[in-house]
């Protein structure tokens, strides 16, 4: 009797000791999970304030670079407001002009472009003779302008109004600089990331420039770049260059629907 209460004792320790075992097991196994799950939480809290801190530096970096290129381009602003300055009286209608805010406006460019090329043609001079003549007329525009807008009009005749649409005048010159010169840098980028790229557009916009160059005549190539130059302002004003795109994008639509 005695033999089997210390045998069941004996047990009984055994189970006890093997339970306390399984405890401290499944404790342990719940201590390294939580530890595991503290250390992928503190992890992921230390890649989001990294995230977080990339994502301030880079809005501070683009911050001050627009603050910098907005302050260049008052600077250019303030540079061609005082090289325009004997010209401010003439860009107000000239812009009008270019905008198409009367229906004669068009009218008017296309008919005075064809006019000078006109007289460049009848005159028949070669390239630097034309280049030449040319250069005279813009040097005499540049001179007698400025004296008939101080004569006509006077120190008195600009007012606050006139000065805001002025330096609006300027502004949107600059930005329009500022955009094609971009467009160029980014072109010229290409070299560096894609030069196959930039060397196959290089030079198949050389070679179609120089075919055309030597089977179309060189005035008239000139008269329909002055011509459509003089007339992108208007064209982009009252939104004709985006109908034409949208109806070119409608054509393959609409065919495939009438099959």
């Amino acid at each position: 009797m005695s033999i089997f209460f210390f045998c069941n004792l004996w047990f009984d320790r055994k189970q006890s000791k093997a339970v306390a075992g399984l405890q401290i097991f499944y404790k342990f196994k719940q201590f390294i999970s939580s530890h595991r799950i503290l250390e992928v939480s503190e992890f992921r809290f230390v890649t989001e304030i990294h995230k977080a801190n990339k994502h301030f530096r880079s809005y501070e970096i683009n911050s001050t670079t627009n603050k910098m290129a907005e302050a260049n381009q008052e600077q250019q602003v303030k540079i061609l407001k005082r090289l325009l300055e004997g010209w401010r009286m003439a860009l107000l209608p000239l812009k009008s002009v270019l905008l198409w805010e009367h229906q004669w406006h068009p009218c008017a460019i296309f008919a005075s472009v064809s006019i000078l090329f006109m007289t460049i043609w009848l005159m028949d001079l070669n390239t630097l003779a034309s280049l030449a003549v040319v250069g005279l007329v813009l040097n005499f525009v540049d001179f007698i302008v400025p004296i008939i807008c101080n004569t006509v009009y006077g120190p008195t005749g600009w007012t606050g109004q006139k000065e805001k649409m002025y330096e609006d005048i300027c502004r949107s010159i600059v930005m329009n600089y500022n955009k094609i010169l971009d467009q160029v840098k980014s072109f010229y980028s290409m070299r560096e990331n894609s030069p196959s790229m930039y060397y196959i557009i290089s030079i198949s916009m050389l070679c179609i420039l120089a075919w055309m160059a030597s089977t179309i005549n060189n005035v008239f190539l000139l008269y329909i770049f002055s011509t459509v130059v003089l007339l992108w302002p208007g064209i982009q004003q009252r939104g004709i260059f985006n109908t034409l795109t949208s109806l070119i994008y409608k054509v393959p639509k609409i065919t495939q629907k009438t099959e």
